[in-house]
């Protein structure tokens, strides 16, 4: 009934669920980058291996394409590299400075989207970018509690550093992952997703050995969280995001996605015992306004020559 009650909605309505529920599922993963007992990489490496398991068998299931062709390939293989770039950093960035404030810090690659597209697009900006940057700096300065009389942590600014990495590298994710959706000859959305996970995992395991970094789980239970880790986050988040992203304007689904961050932020307060002020929630709130401001500006025509 409940399945049939579903197939009923009408595609807006399906998709928002989606993506909402999708949401849900990926705003999990920064726990399960500090509950099992391995490196960061490592944490990439087995997110990215069990995710593309997870992805792959709905693609057999579904009978899509799975096989790359030579024009697709290349930016699948930078997304893959982007995307290893991103989650290694923001695993650091977490064990640093905690899920929720790793997670928000990440999610300003919102602003340097928004930014690539008027410095090399020639987009023009709208009104609302314009006001959510300087906002968003101040949310962050709020979260943080800065006290002008001392200085910040030395964890705290490397934590800091590495979530800005992750918005840069994540940026580069997103243009080359709509730039491998965007060929002719792309893959389906879920077998895309896969290949590039799967390419993710190559590269997972080239860094962890310049590093030094082991791949091996030591406990069974680290490696029962791994599998959650990867099949769920990974695989059931970027599926349910794969159906729904298709079937709504763009700044709905970005507000929509904002439900990650958000909950990142809750779970690292109410489960991991995140110390956060009445500044601090504001900042949280300031931040991620922000956020959503970016998300929804109206900018993006081209300017005139």
């Amino acid at each position: 009934m409940q399945i049939s009650r579903l197939s009923q909605l009408p595609q807006s309505a399906k998709g928002t669920l989606y993506v909402l529920v999708g949401a849900v599922c990926i705003s999990f993963s920064p726990l399960f980058v500090r509950l099992p007992d391995v490196g960061p990489t490592a944490a990439a490496f087995y997110r990215l291996l069990w995710g593309s398991v997870a992805l792959f068998a709905v693609s057999f299931a579904r009978k899509d394409r799975i096989l790359p062709s030579g024009r697709v390939l290349v930016p699948m293989l930078l997304a893959a590299a982007f995307f290893t770039g991103d989650l290694s950093c923001w695993h650091r960035s977490i064990l640093y400075i905690g899920p929720g404030l790793a997670t928000i810090i990440a999610n300003f690659q919102v602003f340097l989207l928004a930014l690539i597209g008027v410095f090399f697009l020639g987009e023009r900006p709208g009104p609302r970018l314009a006001l959510s940057i300087p906002l968003a700096f101040a949310g962050l300065w709020m979260l943080l509690e800065i006290d002008l009389g001392r200085d910040l942590p030395t964890h705290v600014l490397a934590g800091v550093a590495l979530g800005f990495c992750t918005a840069a590298f994540y940026t580069g994710y997103i243009l080359t992952l709509r730039r491998s959706q965007s060929l002719a000859d792309r893959l389906p959305a879920v077998s895309n997703m896969a290949a590039i996970s799967f390419m993710g995992t190559l590269f997972c395991a080239l860094v962890a050995t310049l590093q030094g970094e082991s791949l091996a789980v030591p406990s069974l239970q680290s490696k029962l969280l791994l599998v959650v880790y990867g099949a769920g986050c990974q695989g059931l988040g970027w599926f349910l995001l794969s159906k729904g992203l298709p079937h709504l304007p763009a700044s709905r689904a970005g507000l929509l996605m904002l439900t990650q961050p958000t909950l990142s932020f809750i779970w690292d307060v109410l489960l991991c015992g995140r110390p956060t002020g009445a500044v601090g929630y504001c900042g949280a709130l300031l931040a991620l306004f922000a956020i959503s401001l970016g998300v929804t500006d109206k900018g993006g025509t081209k300017k005139q020559a």
